[in-house]
């Protein structure tokens, strides 16, 4: 009879993996969330220079910071797993930023791929002698790391380029010989090939 009375007792009880009850959410804490998540992701996807100064910047969501959040704003603990599955209901999963480049120009790089297909036929069945060279700039710049975004759809992170710290070089590359050449430079501004050796 003991075991009965505790199998009623215990059936509509949902038990998280942390072993404890999982907490209903209203309406109201769900949709908050929801908000908080989709305002972060705007804001993580905006370039600097259009950000509001008023606008604080929005943590990088994770299960730790949104239960911290939600005992806050609701007077409400709960576990981690709880707020894992309402973030799975809600449309969001958790997946690895992608850097979104501000000053990428869609058109400009549409142009650049036609003309160099052409140049690669050239190459590959004329035998003419193709060299690519192009100075670069490695710039201190923002980590995308992971987090918490809308299911089926990429997580961006525009880039911000904090600080000035960048190494430059020019890079040569050979295409028919499949060669690289590396040659770091302290401003990557004009090319010397004498310099270069």
């Amino acid at each position: 009879m003991g075991t009965s009375l505790q199998s009623l007792r215990y059936k509509s009880t949902v038990i998280s993996a942390y072993r404890w009850s999982s907490p209903f959410f209203p309406s109201e804490v769900k949709s908050a969330i929801d908000s908080e998540i989709r305002q972060a992701l705007e804001f993580a996807a905006t370039p600097p220079q259009q950000r509001q100064q008023t606008i604080t910047q929005k943590p990088r969501w994770t299960l730790k910071r949104l239960a911290a959040w939600i005992d806050k704003q609701f007077n409400l603990k709960c576990c981690r797993e709880s707020i894992r599955k309402t973030l799975k209901n809600l449309g969001f999963s958790w997946k690895k930023a992608r850097k979104l480049l501000n000053k990428a120009n869609s058109k400009k790089r549409r142009e650049f791929l036609e003309k160099l297909k052409g140049l690669l036929d050239d190459a590959l069945h004329n035998g003419h002698l193709l060299i690519f060279i192009d100075e670069a700039h490695i710039h201190l710049d923002s980590d995308e790391g992971y987090g918490w975004s809308v299911k089926g759809e990429r997580f961006w992170v525009s880039s911000n380029s904090p600080g000035r710290a960048k190494v430059s070089f020019y890079g040569i590359y050979v295409y028919n010989y499949a060669k690289v050449k590396i040659f770091p430079y302290l401003k990557a501004d004009q090319f010397n090939p004498h310099s270069a050796g």
